[in-house]
């Protein structure tokens, strides 16, 4: 984490949370999901395994970017490429429902990837 300047709390989830922070070197703005005690629970160490083959894996623009991984006081770490939104904020703030066009465009894009 020496390398990156934690900017604040995107969010929190079941195995840890997910901190906006600026790379120290390039500037550039990151998101860092820190897992909870990875190596200690073996669900949760099992789950971010698979999550790092699987995003190494893949290269398209519909899915976000792992740029890299690093561990922490026994902690895995991933950095992933900022993005302003998340398809749940943009359902969060639309309680009745998007409009039929955004929703053609969020399947596509869902299905393209």
């Amino acid at each position: 984490m020496k390398k990156f300047e934690p900017l604040g709390v995107i969010g929190v989830g079941a195995y840890g949370i997910v901190l906006k922070a600026q790379n120290k070197e390039t500037d550039e703005i990151v998101a860092i999901k820190k897992f909870k005690e990875s190596d200690q629970d073996e669900i949760i160490r099992k789950i971010s395994l698979r999550e790092v083959r699987i995003l190494k894996l893949v290269d398209h623009p519909n899915i976000v970017k792992l740029k890299e991984s690093f561990r922490r006081k026994e902690k895995l770490h991933l950095v992933f490429e900022y993005l302003e939104k998340t398809v749940l904020e943009v359902l969060e703030k639309s309680p009745k429902g998007l409009p039929p066009e955004l929703i053609r465009n969020y399947l596509y894009q869902l299905l393209k990837a």
